[in-house]
């Protein structure tokens, strides 16, 4: 009598009694345990959940609404068993939905001599094998699903077998969505000069059978058409035949990478460029100070218009190239300019400075006043808004610059008394000048910083055939009192892109005595803190971005250059949420010794 393998365990589902008694004799004697005979599919549903069999024979043609095909299926999927079918002379068409639930074999009935045994240990095995792929498989799709990279696996054709879940996130395609795709659709590369190079790579790999790199520049085009920029490489696996039984391709989006080296590069070139600057700043105080060594020695002085504008020029020269090399080192000193005088005296100097098609007027109130500037900023601003209105203008129009006292109805600074300079660029019906001959175009954040750095504020306005820039600095009566202003404390507040609602927050919590200066963008601010003489209490940047590492680098160089300055960077927050933090900064004693605030919501 054979030994019985009770770990062994087969369902034998066969609504024939006759057969299934026939069935169960025979795997006693092979050494099986049969667990059970059902007759239905519900029977075998039951028995399957109390009893846990390790294959199931299945008769094709049970009776009741479920059949042998159906209930097989349902055995194979929701409780992963093996099955082999029992079948005798049943129609194609039965045989053919056998087929597709993919069994692990026939058993032809009558059984007579058959050979049952060997075949259902051969489905064991092979089940068992099955088994160990498929965990292998889950395991292995487990950890790439963990890579922090992209990884896609594709047919040596190029059809996506998989794609993981950084891979969904960088080429925007779901992976059901990408399955059967091929490679060139869901991860379309191209290299620095546009061209598609999916195919390329693939057949590369294969040929090479090594290792292949995505070029250096290459961008991925996403299911948005967004190029981003990637780095990675592509495998071939080979099968036990040696032939190409895959692609593996894995991608990193190193956008962050080329923009990070992109900025050092950048730092690199300014820094070559700041020790440029010094020594042509250098140079060219040598020649300007000849210039005008040369202008005093022929006119003595006096007299000649052209030798006095010559000497003129040549001083001007020589406060810039002061500038330029005191910037790193000093912020300057502020002198009392007398706007009126100042502007009328410089007339001759802007026309030759504009000269060609464009005109240049000037009108000033006797009243003007005076207003204080830093080193030759005053002249600066000057030079950059003719600049600006001779790019408008493209050779051809009128300039005409005003001075005048305004009151401003909010006070902004000291006091609300100003002195305005309106810089009005109209148009002529002149023919424009060739492209080669146009006039490059002017940065007006410095006009912006050294207005807010003399403790004012400037407007702009521009139609197709106009434009007007109104700077508005502090007005002081006269050369004494702007002198003894230089001289006073203030309590400054400056603001980095916040909104108006939020700008009115901050002026509500701190009050009329405090003036407060608002710069379009962190990089003016940036400017802001090189040119203004004095100290700031407290700066309030609005970050509605992520922080990036440029970002941090420019908050260093504000706080190396201003270290008593309060720097509140607010995440979230709303103006009535905002209005207490800032208040609160200012009455805290240690307010001038803060160092970093990061208000985020709640």
């Amino acid at each position: 009598m054979p030994t019985l393998n009770p770990s062994i365990k087969v369902m034998v589902v066969e609504d024939e009694a006759i057969i299934a008694r026939d069935i169960q004799m025979q795997l006693t004697s092979f050494g099986f345990a049969v667990t059970g005979t059902p007759r239905t599919a519900a029977d075998t549903f039951r028995q399957v959940e109390r009893d846990s069999p390790d294959i199931v024979l299945m008769d094709i043609s049970i009776a009741g609404e479920v059949d042998g095909v159906a209930a097989a299926d349902i055995v194979r999927t929701r409780y992963g068993l093996p099955v082999i079918y029992l079948t005798a002379h049943t129609d194609a068409a039965t045989i053919e939905r056998a087929r597709l639930t993919d069994p692990f074999g026939y058993i032809v009935k009558p059984l007579g001599n058959t050979n049952m045994k060997p075949l259902i240990t051969m489905a064991l095995n092979k089940h068992r094998i099955e088994r160990q792929i498929e965990h292998h498989r889950k395991m292995l799709s487990t950890i790439l699903q963990g890579l922090p990279g992209a990884v896609l696996v594709a047919e040596p054709s190029g059809e996506i077998l998989f794609l993981n879940q950084a891979a969904e996130r960088l080429t925007g395609w779901a992976k059901e969505e990408a399955a059967g795709k091929g490679f060139a659709e869901v991860a379309s590369l191209e290299d620095c000069q546009g061209r598609a190079i999916s195919f390329q790579l693939v057949r590369e790999a294969i040929a090479i059978n090594e290792t292949v790199r995505i070029p250096r520049g290459s961008a991925l085009i996403a299911r948005d058409r967004r190029a981003i920029a990637v780095s990675g490489q592509l495998a071939v696996t080979r099968g036990a035949n040696g032939e190409p039984a895959g692609v593996f391709i894995t991608l990193q989006d190193v956008t962050a990478e080329q923009a990070e080296e992109q900025r050092i590069r950048q730092e690199r070139q300014m820094l070559v460029a700041g020790e440029l600057a010094h020594g042509v700043a250098q140079e060219f105080y040598a020649l300007a100070s000849l210039i005008g060594d040369c202008a005093q020695a022929i006119g003595g002085g006096h007299g000649d218009s052209g030798i006095e504008m010559i000497r003129r020029a040549g001083q001007i020269g020589k406060d810039m190239s002061l500038q330029l090399m005191d910037l790193r080192e000093t912020h300057g000193s502020s002198h009392a300019v007398n706007v009126s005088q100042y502007l009328l005296g410089s007339l001759s100097l802007l026309e030759r400075f504009c000269r060609g098609g464009v005109t240049v007027n000037v009108s000033a109130e006797p009243d003007a006043g005076y207003v204080l500037s830093t080193g030759n900023h005053f002249e600066q601003m000057l030079m950059h808004l003719c600049l600006n209105g001779r790019h408008f203008l493209n050779g051809s129009g009128k300039i005409t610059i005003t001075a005048s006292t305004h009151e401003e109805p909010v006070s902004l600074s000291r006091g609300r008394s100003y002195a305005r300079l309106a810089f009005l660029a109209e148009k002529s019906n002149a023919q424009p000048l060739p492209p080669a001959s146009r006039f490059p175009d002017v940065n007006l954040s410095v006009v912006r910083a050294i207005a807010i750095a003399s403790e004012g504020f400037s407007r702009t306005a521009e139609t197709p055939d106009a434009s007007l820039i109104e700077v508005f600095l502090p007005r002081h009566a006269s050369r004494e009192s702007a002198t003894a202003a230089a001289n006073e404390y203030s309590r400054i507040v400056l603001l980095a892109g916040l909104p108006a609602e939020f700008a009115e927050a901050v002026k509500r919590a701190i009050g009329d005595d405090i003036a407060v200066f608002e710069a379009s963008s962190l990089d003016e601010v940036s400017l802001i803190s090189e040119l203004y003489p004095g100290d700031f209490d407290l700066i309030v940047v609005n970050e509605t971005a992520a922080i990036t590492e440029r970002k941090e680098r420019i908050y260093q160089r504000v706080q190396a250059r201003r270290p008593t300055a309060g720097l509140l960077r607010i995440a979230g927050l709303s103006p009535a949420e905002l209005e207490p933090q800032v208040a609160s900064f200012f009455q805290e004693a240690a307010l001038r010794s803060l160092r970093l605030g990061v208000l985020p919501r709640g």
